[in-house]
Protein backbone atom coordinates (compact mmCIF):
# COMPACT_ATOMS: atom_id res chain seq x y z
CA UNK A 1 0.00 0.00 0.00
CA UNK A 2 1.51 3.81 -1.28
CA UNK A 3 0.04 6.53 1.07
CA UNK A 4 0.48 9.66 0.89
CA UNK A 5 0.55 11.53 4.08
CA UNK A 6 -0.82 15.21 4.27
CA UNK A 7 -0.92 17.77 6.69
CA UNK A 8 -1.44 21.30 6.44
CA UNK A 9 -0.94 24.40 8.80
CA UNK A 10 -3.16 27.71 8.45
CA UNK A 11 -0.16 29.50 9.45
CA UNK A 12 3.69 29.50 10.74
CA UNK A 13 2.78 31.60 13.84
CA UNK A 14 1.05 30.41 17.14
CA UNK A 15 3.79 27.66 16.85
CA UNK A 16 1.46 25.50 14.45
CA UNK A 17 4.01 22.73 13.19
CA UNK A 18 3.07 19.88 10.74
CA UNK A 19 5.03 17.35 12.55
CA UNK A 20 2.32 17.45 15.25
CA UNK A 21 -0.01 15.72 12.60
CA UNK A 22 2.78 13.78 10.37
CA UNK A 23 4.50 11.94 13.80
CA UNK A 24 1.45 10.34 14.70
CA UNK A 25 0.49 9.41 11.06
CA UNK A 26 3.94 8.01 9.92
CA UNK A 27 4.09 5.93 12.71
CA UNK A 28 0.44 4.27 11.76
CA UNK A 29 1.81 3.21 8.70
CA UNK A 30 4.93 2.20 9.69
CA UNK A 31 2.91 -0.18 12.15
CA UNK A 32 0.57 -1.43 9.21
CA UNK A 33 3.41 -1.81 7.09
CA UNK A 34 2.56 0.41 4.77
CA UNK A 35 5.05 2.36 2.28
CA UNK A 36 4.94 6.13 2.61
CA UNK A 37 5.18 7.08 -0.99
CA UNK A 38 5.37 10.43 0.43
CA UNK A 39 4.72 13.59 2.55
CA UNK A 40 2.75 16.16 1.00
CA UNK A 41 2.92 20.03 3.55
CA UNK A 42 1.24 23.38 3.02
CA UNK A 43 1.10 26.09 5.65
CA UNK A 44 -1.83 27.98 4.36
CA UNK A 45 -5.27 28.21 4.91
CA UNK A 46 -7.63 25.47 3.62
CA UNK A 47 -9.32 27.70 1.28
CA UNK A 48 -6.30 29.36 -0.04
CA UNK A 49 -5.88 27.13 -3.03
CA UNK A 50 -3.26 29.36 -4.57
CA UNK A 51 -0.73 28.58 -1.66
CA UNK A 52 -2.15 24.83 -1.18
CA UNK A 53 0.76 23.14 -3.95
CA UNK A 54 1.53 20.00 -2.04
CA UNK A 55 -2.32 19.24 -1.79
CA UNK A 56 -2.74 19.69 -5.27
CA UNK A 57 0.72 17.72 -6.31
CA UNK A 58 -1.01 14.72 -3.94
CA UNK A 59 -4.21 14.63 -5.99
CA UNK A 60 -2.12 14.07 -9.11
CA UNK A 61 -0.34 11.63 -7.40
CA UNK A 62 -3.28 9.88 -6.44
CA UNK A 63 -4.90 10.24 -9.79
CA UNK A 64 -2.09 9.02 -11.61
CA UNK A 65 -2.00 5.45 -9.07
CA UNK A 66 1.41 6.82 -7.90
CA UNK A 67 -0.54 6.75 -4.47
CA UNK A 68 -3.24 4.18 -2.98
CA UNK A 69 -4.54 5.94 0.14
CA UNK A 70 -4.66 9.50 1.24
CA UNK A 71 -4.24 9.90 5.22
CA UNK A 72 -4.43 13.07 6.61
CA UNK A 73 -4.14 13.88 10.53
CA UNK A 74 -8.30 14.87 10.15
CA UNK A 75 -10.87 15.78 7.38
CA UNK A 76 -10.39 19.97 7.91
CA UNK A 77 -6.76 19.12 7.22
CA UNK A 78 -7.43 18.05 4.18
CA UNK A 79 -11.22 20.11 3.27
CA UNK A 80 -13.41 23.23 4.61
CA UNK A 81 -16.04 22.35 3.05
CA UNK A 82 -18.14 18.77 2.94
CA UNK A 83 -19.20 19.45 -0.86
CA UNK A 84 -15.29 20.40 -1.64
CA UNK A 85 -14.95 17.09 0.23
CA UNK A 86 -17.74 15.35 -1.40
CA UNK A 87 -16.37 16.64 -5.22
CA UNK A 88 -12.98 15.72 -4.62
CA UNK A 89 -13.67 11.97 -3.29
CA UNK A 90 -15.77 11.38 -5.92
CA UNK A 91 -13.13 12.48 -8.74
CA UNK A 92 -11.11 10.06 -6.87
CA UNK A 93 -13.43 7.48 -6.65
CA UNK A 94 -14.48 8.26 -10.58
CA UNK A 95 -10.97 8.03 -11.32
CA UNK A 96 -10.50 4.50 -9.45
CA UNK A 97 -7.35 6.23 -8.14
CA UNK A 98 -6.61 6.72 -4.40
CA UNK A 99 -8.89 6.00 -1.45
CA UNK A 100 -9.20 8.33 1.52
CA UNK A 101 -8.94 8.15 5.22
CA UNK A 102 -8.37 10.51 8.35
CA UNK A 103 -6.56 9.50 11.22
CA UNK A 104 -6.83 11.43 14.80
CA UNK A 105 -5.93 10.19 17.85
CA UNK A 106 -9.72 8.97 18.55
CA UNK A 107 -9.65 7.55 15.13
CA UNK A 108 -6.59 4.85 15.31
CA UNK A 109 -6.97 3.08 12.60
CA UNK A 110 -7.46 5.54 10.36
CA UNK A 111 -11.48 6.00 9.87
CA UNK A 112 -12.14 6.10 6.07
CA UNK A 113 -14.10 8.90 4.62
CA UNK A 114 -17.58 8.25 3.79
CA UNK A 115 -18.86 7.68 0.01
CA UNK A 116 -19.58 10.87 -1.50
CA UNK A 117 -23.28 9.97 -1.61
CA UNK A 118 -23.55 9.88 2.32
CA UNK A 119 -22.27 13.19 2.68
CA UNK A 120 -24.29 15.67 4.59
CA UNK A 121 -24.11 19.49 5.15
CA UNK A 122 -25.96 19.27 8.16
CA UNK A 123 -24.39 18.75 11.51
CA UNK A 124 -24.41 15.78 13.11
CA UNK A 125 -26.67 15.13 16.41
CA UNK A 126 -25.29 16.13 19.52
CA UNK A 127 -25.17 13.64 22.46
CA UNK A 128 -27.63 15.09 24.14
CA UNK A 129 -30.31 14.93 21.36
CA UNK A 130 -29.57 11.29 19.91
CA UNK A 131 -30.13 9.75 23.39
CA UNK A 132 -26.67 8.68 24.11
Amino acid sequence: MRVGIYARVSTQDKDQDPETQLLPLREFCRAQGWGIAGEYVDHASATDDRRRGAWKRLLAEAATRRVDVILCWKMDRAFRSVARASRTLEDLRRGASASAATASPGSIPPAPIPPASSCSTSSPASPSSSGR
